[in-house]
């Protein structure tokens, strides 16, 4: 499979919500820097890709609009390049990042 910018495909609507999912389901079996080089994804868009509460769709506005940069508990700076995160979703279904050290005291 050659390479294809998925998230910019998507945001830049050449692509469906369906159809970047199909892309990700065919190069399921590669390892993971594979899969990442191939949807040329960063390492931060990768690991969040990890998690339930985020798609693609999510991931390319982030990308080209701005990641959420507080934490949702404590309302202190998240550096998303720094790790140290997990993506959560509001009661309303929005996902936001939270410090994983935010986690721990709940």
């Amino acid at each position: 499979m050659k390479k294809i910018d998925l998230l910019k495909k998507l945001y830049d609507q050449e692509i469906s919500l369906d159809e970047a999912k199909d892309i990700y389901n065919k190069i399921m079996d590669y390892d993971n820097t594979q899969m990442k080089d191939l949807l040329c994804l960063s390492d931060v868009e990768f690991t969040a890709l990890g998690g339930p509460y985020v798609d693609f769709d999510i991931l390319a506005k982030w990308r080209y609009e701005g990641w959420p940069n507080k934490c949702i508990k404590c309302k202190e700076e998240i550096v998303v390049e720094k790790f140290g995160w997990v993506i959560k979703k509001t009661e309303q279904g929005k996902p936001v990042l939270c410090h994983v050290k935010c986690l721990k005291n709940d």
